[in-house]
This record gives structure tokens, sequence and C-alpha cells, in this order.
């Protein structure tokens, strides 16, 4: 694991996100230089961000903090007319997100014990099921526990049942369930 030596790492970054997220989730559809873009503005949000290195070749990574999304505020901001027109392309993933709009003005989501959030983690699938997942993690905890978090959460969409059963494998507890994701803790204090 290195902590924060992602500058010069941005392209294999961005390859993984796209290896290792869904088709079904919306940045999948980012060209390249749009995800290098976007893993940029949440590592600079990010409280720590961590690669898994092995012989020379990041196999994973992890970005989190307390205001990690307020990187994708950013991008969001910096990126608008560009966002309208993937979702245009996506007709699904914008009736998706209408609906959702819709929903949180109707029901606000409330919110997490946990300030600290994972918002990615992703794995190369080559080197997915062989525990780089878990030791990435258990890393990532330990730093959170010597920075004095005790306490972090995620989100994960509900139809992404492999990464909930490594959450629930790893110890997450299920928090909520709110718009098609749910919401997982994970307590550090032993």
């Amino acid at each position: 694991m290195t902590p924060n030596n992602l500058e010069n790492r941005k392209e294999q970054i961005a390859k993984i996100h796209l290896l290792a997220y869904s088709r079904e989730h919306f940045t999948s559809s980012f060209n390249l230089n749009k995800l290098i873009e976007y893993n940029q503005k949440l590592v600079d949000a990010s409280d720590l961000s961590l690669l898994a290195i092995e012989n020379g070749e990041v196999v994973g990574f992890i970005i989190a903090g307390k205001k990690v999304s307020v990187g994708v505020s950013n991008f969001t901001n910096e990126n608008r007319g560009w966002l309208m027109w993937q979702l245009i392309k996506r007709p699904n993933i914008l009736f998706d997100k209408i609906v959702g709009m819709i929903n949180i003005r109707l029901k606000p989501a409330q919110p997490s014990q946990a300030k600290f959030r994972l918002l990615s983690i992703a794995i190369k699938p080559g080197a997915q099921g062989k525990g780089c997942g878990a030791e990435m993690l258990n890393f990532f905890e330990r730093e959170l526990l010597s920075r004095g978090v005790n306490c972090y959460g995620l989100s994960v969409k509900n139809k992404n049942s492999g990464a909930i059963r490594f959450y629930e494998r790893n110890g997450f507890l299920k928090e909520k369930e709110y718009l098609g994701s749910s919401y997982y803790v994970k307590n550090l204090d032993a």
C-alpha cells in the first residue's frame, strides 16, 4: 500500500475504475480523460487515498474522506453540460437520476452515523478474489485508527451483489436502504 502516491498513477487508476465498475454505474460511460479528471477531483477532496501496487502496477485503490463528496460536486459543477450529454445518451440512467431527485424531495435521506466515507474502492479484475481487497481494507482501517477515526461508511447499489458480499464478509453492517442503494457502516473499536 502506498498512501497519497496518486499523481503519476492517474491513468492506471482510471483504467481500473473502467474495468471494475459495473456498466450500470454512471461513471462507466466516461472516457479515460474524463475519468482521470473525475478521480483527480475525488482525490483532491479526500482525506485518505491509497493505492495497492503489485510488481510496479496499480491493482487497486481507495478514495475516502469526510468531505470527499465535495470532489463529486466540483466535477459536476465544472462538467455540467458534458454530464447532461452523457445522461441523454444513457436514458435508463437519466430516468433513474430524475426519479432519485424526485424521491429525495419527497423523502429526504437521514444522515449516516459515519462522517468518514469510503467513496470509491476498486480492484483490478485479475486481482479480485485473491485477498487484495481485504488487504487494502485492513491497511485503510489501520490508517483510519491511527488518525483517530473509529467509524466509517459507504454506499453501494443494491444490484451490486458481489460488492455487498465483500462488505458484509469484512464486517460492515447495513445501516439503511435508500433509493436503490444500501448504506453500510463499520465500527473499528475492538
